[in-house]
């Protein structure tokens, strides 16, 4: 097919969660910060976490345009598994006994790569502007579902 239109994305995480998953990161986290004594965080996987909302309001415009082809759509930046859970647990103030571990050590049964951030070049050659930067969305997101009053 000629007029495809491919889009890869990482890192998601929205309002509605993932039914399969039992939410997602930022729940988890939250979660794990209030029920356990110690939370470990792979912290040699580098990806762009990325706002669900975010990614819809792109995909609009994007076939607004009636380009075809691959894009990549994330928010801007990029971090480790560690780094987001560090800003979650900054954003909201939570403060659990909270460390790095590696991929491997941690056992994922998923096999992932090291560094998947996505260049944003598709969607620069259509004019078409970069989502936010990640720390902003992850804000935006915790306000949205009432954690951050601000």
């Amino acid at each position: 097919c000629s007029k495809h239109l491919v889009l890869r994305t990482s890192g998601l995480y929205g309002v509605t969660g993932s039914s399969g998953k039992g939410g997602n990161f930022v729940e988890t986290m939250i979660r794990l910060a209030k029920e356990r004594e110690t939370i470990r965080v792979v912290n040699n996987q580098v990806l762009t976490p990325t706002y669900t909302k975010d990614l819809a309001h792109t995909i609009k415009e994007l076939l607004q345009t009636k380009a075809h082809g691959l894009y990549h759509v994330t928010n801007s930046g990029q971090c480790s598994w560690y780094g987001f859970a560090a800003k979650i647990f900054e954003l909201l103030g939570l403060k659990p006994d909270f460390g790095q571990i590696t991929a491997a050590a941690f056992g994922s049964k998923a096999d992932r790569p090291a560094y998947s951030v996505l260049a944003h070049d598709g969607l620069k050659r259509l004019g078409l502007m970069d989502l936010r930067p990640w720390p902003e969305a992850l804000k935006a997101y915790l306000q949205e579902k009432g954690y951050l009053k601000f």
